[in-house]
């Protein structure tokens, strides 16, 4: 369900306990706070130095791209309990799709959608570059497949997963096997960076 996010036309301020610009956010008529970081901005957006006002001035010249990237992160559910985001270098940059025969068969989507939400739990705010497809096999033709592949950008082939429709009658038992497959993600780009 969209949540109504909007940002009023407040200045960042500093968060001397962080290094990082605050800027106000309003979801579903709740107050939030966005943190940015200044590595966050130098990174991503070019910050000469790290002083304040040069996160300052980074930020007004960014200020629609950082508040998509927060309406992004906060429409995945990755605002913690005290109401709070925090962006930094390795904020989640996520691309989803719902391929073939999945995009028209409505059971499926609804199903696939279900458990997106609960990977978007698992994979959270600091995953970085991720890619994410959703698809339907046919094994046989009573029994369809939905699956979901994992592309890790520097290795591969996309790691894969498929569940049988009866599976997502138990939440836990989808959680488990989606946390084992992120997990399986996690351990090949640790390979990666020690391998480099």
């Amino acid at each position: 369900m969209p949540r109504d996010i909007t940002f009023p036309e407040t200045e960042p301020r500093y968060d001397c306990n962080r290094d990082s610009l605050a800027f106000d956010v309003r979801v579903d008529g709740k107050s939030a706070v966005c943190l940015v970081s200044g590595e966050f901005l130098m990174q991503h957006f070019g910050a000469r130095e790290f002083e304040v006002s040069v996160f300052q001035e980074t930020f007004a010249a960014h200020r629609v791209e950082i508040q998509e990237i927060a309406r992004n992160h906060i429409e995945n559910g990755w605002l913690d309990e005290r109401g709070c985001l925090f962006l930094n270098t390795r904020y989640t940059r996520l691309t989803v799709t719902f391929g073939g025969r999945l995009a028209e068969w409505s059971e499926g989507r609804a199903l696939a959608e279900k458990a997106h939400r609960i990977l978007l739990e698992i994979i959270g705010p600091d995953a970085e570059t991720v890619h994410v497809e959703w698809i339907t096999e046919n094994r046989t033709p009573d029994d369809p497949l939905i699956g979901v592949m994992i592309l890790n950008p520097s290795t591969p082939p996309p790691m894969r997963v498929l569940f049988h429709l009866k599976d997502f009658n138990n939440p836990t038992a989808l959680k488990v096997d989606l946390a084992f497959l992120w997990n399986t993600v996690l351990r090949m780009r640790s390979r990666d960076l020690a391998l480099k």
